[in-house]
């Protein structure tokens, strides 16, 4: 478990920042560390409308008004920067392909971070994971306890790794698979680029995928944060998977054009040949990724059983984004 107290330091950086989001308000401080990304801001915004009585504290390495300034790859700073939280939830994470940056920032930082929240007494905390630890599908309603962790790239190594790390500690773990919703610069660009590489969808759009809204995930979290006997790891989507069509169908209704005719999957493989982004894509788009989230249900009450749709707000944002981009 989480436990010890702080260590001193003799560097004030960011302590102004905190003292004025406490010094008027003895609600408990939920610290989220990538509070400026997808999903940790959104994590900061529900937190912040009093959902679970916390009070949000932003980290991240990037600064801005409200939010304390900290490199999760500098210890001393992280330190400093958890100071006086009592909960916390874990959502910077590099995900791009370098594999010394996944080491890096991936498994150093979270080893920063959790030996941090330990010297400050921090009694939970959450890790903003993925199911792209299990590496490649298909997979059908899989559950937490039959998954077996094979992570297939650098960057899905140093997840599970710093799973583990939080894991080890006490903590707990989510693991979406697609999260959709303002903000994305991912899944639904991802789509858009297969679509159109590969004109249309390969077999119809057949493949279920399980999803979730950012805004839905960041309640999940924030719920979790409070949930003090949960641990281990959890998948969070909808308890109904989605198939690519469906998700098609979303985007197209926010204006985002998008081919819908039928390929073959070796027609589509020829077409994404020359690019191992679109080939990844295609892997995972083409074929089943279903997760069970029932436990999250059972153990925090947490469960999201209506059938998947674009929020308006995120309608707004892929048609702002992507709308404009012909297929």
């Amino acid at each position: 478990m989480l436990t010890n107290r702080l260590m001193g330091s003799d560097d004030d950086s960011g302590r102004d920042s905190r003292s004025l989001a406490t010094r008027d308000d003895d609600r408990p401080v939920l610290a989220v560390t990538g509070g400026t990304g997808f999903i940790g801001s959104c994590v900061t915004r529900v937190a912040g409308r009093g959902i679970g009585g916390w009070l949000a504290r932003p980290v991240s390495r990037f600064g801005g008004p409200g939010t304390v300034n900290a490199d999760i790859r500098d210890r001393r700073a992280t330190l400093r920067a958890l100071e006086g939280s009592h909960a916390l939830v874990h959502a910077a994470s590099y995900i791009g392909g370098d594999a010394a940056l996944c080491e890096e920032i991936n498994v150093g930082g979270t080893e920063n971070v959790v030996a941090a929240a330990k010297a400050c007494g921090i009694g939970r905390l959450v890790y903003v994971s993925t199911a792209a630890v299990y590496g490649r599908g298909p997979f059908e309603l899989v559950t937490e306890r039959a998954a077996r962790i094979s992570p297939a790239s650098a960057l899905s190594s140093s997840r599970a790794v710093a799973e583990r790390i939080v894991l080890d500690a006490g903590g707990a773990v989510v693991r979406p698979h697609l999260v959709l919703g303002p903000g994305d610069r991912w899944v639904g660009s991802g789509i858009l680029a297969l679509t159109s590489a590969i004109e249309g969808l390969v077999d119809g759009g057949t493949a279920v995928h399980s999803v979730i809204d950012v805004a839905d995930l960041a309640e999940a979290i924030v719920g979790l944060s409070a949930a003090a006997s949960c641990h281990g790891a959890y998948h969070v989507a909808n308890s109904r998977p989605v198939s690519v069509c469906e998700l098609v169908s979303e985007l197209r209704g926010a204006g985002v054009f998008l081919p819908t005719g039928q390929v073959r999957l070796a027609e589509a493989e020829d077409r994404v040949g020359h690019s191992v982004v679109l080939q990844n894509a295609l892997r995972l788009l083409s074929v089943d990724h279903s997760f069970d989230s029932s436990r999250l249900a059972r153990d925090a009450g947490i469960v999201f059983r209506m059938p998947f749709r674009l929020s308006g707000s995120a309608r707004a944002w892929y048609g702002e984004t992507l709308g404009s981009q012909l297929a």
